[in-house]
C-alpha cells in the first residue's frame, strides 16, 4: 500500500510540474510575440537574445535573495 500511495505522489506531482510548466512557457511566448511586434524584424532576434539574459538574471538574484534569507 505504501509503495502505491508514492508512486501516486510522484506521479500526481510530475503531472502538475508538466502542466503548470506548459503553461507558464505559453504565457512567456505570448509575452515575447507581443514585445517583439513593437520592434523591426531586424532586431528581433537580438529582443529575444536580451530577454532571455534579463529572465536568467532576475531569477538568479531571486534565488540568491532567497539563499540569503536562509542563512
Amino acid at each position: 500500500m505504501r509503495k502505491t500511495k508514492d508512486f501516486l505522489m510522484v506521479f500526481s506531482t510530475i503531472l502538475i510540474l508538466c502542466s503548470v510548466g506548459t503553461g507558464l512557457g505559453i504565457l512567456f511566448g505570448k509575452i515575447l510575440n507581443y514585445i517583439l511586434s513593437f520592434f523591426p524584424e531586424s532586431f528581433q532576434l537580438l529582443v529575444t537574445i536580451g530577454m532571455f539574459f534579463v529572465c536568467i538574471g532576475l531569477l538568479t538574484s531571486v534565488l540568491i535573495n532567497l539563499k540569503k534569507k536562509d542563512e
